[in-house]
């Protein structure tokens, strides 16, 4: 299966794929040097395997997340997964629980403006908050919108 995660990395940064990084198209881990500071980057697609009727979500696939995070982490993607947290207007989604309980686990803190939308379709009345943003402390400072 190809891969549905990717990441675009200008030409003057270093960037490797990290040694953590998951053997999954729906997961991809690198790290990213920006002078003194160095970054892992954590992509994810959460969604089940078309082909593969006994896929499970991506998240909930063993190994797919890092069980210890560097202190200058970023855990983004297309989480399609709702929580009152960043999407107060709709109820959460089933397998919300398991992502709550991983950003309190790494104390990651949301980077993305509660309730802006970042999904929308000409047939939804409002956008729905599906892509996600978190950091670690040690870099939540240092990120700008």
């Amino acid at each position: 299966m190809r891969p549905r995660t990717l990441f675009y990395i200008a030409r003057e940064l270093q960037a490797s794929l990290a040694s953590n990084s998951p053997s999954d198209p729906d997961c991809l881990i690198i790290e990213l040097i920006l002078g003194a500071l160095k970054m892992q980057l954590i992509n994810v697609y959460n969604t089940t395997h078309p082909e593969d009727p006994n896929s499970i979500l991506t998240i909930l696939r063993e190994d797919i997340l890092p069980t210890t995070l560097d202190n200058s982490s970023l855990l983004l993607g297309d989480f399609n997964i709702y929580y009152p947290w960043w999407d107060p207007l709709r109820p959460p989604s089933t397998h919300a629980t398991y992502l709550i309980s991983y950003i309190e686990a790494h104390s990651l803190r949301l980077l993305n403006k509660p309730g802006e939308g970042t999904f929308y379709r000409s047939n939804m009345s409002t956008p729905s908050v599906l892509d996600l943003s978190f950091a670690t402390s040690g870099i939540v400072t240092k990120i700008k919108d």
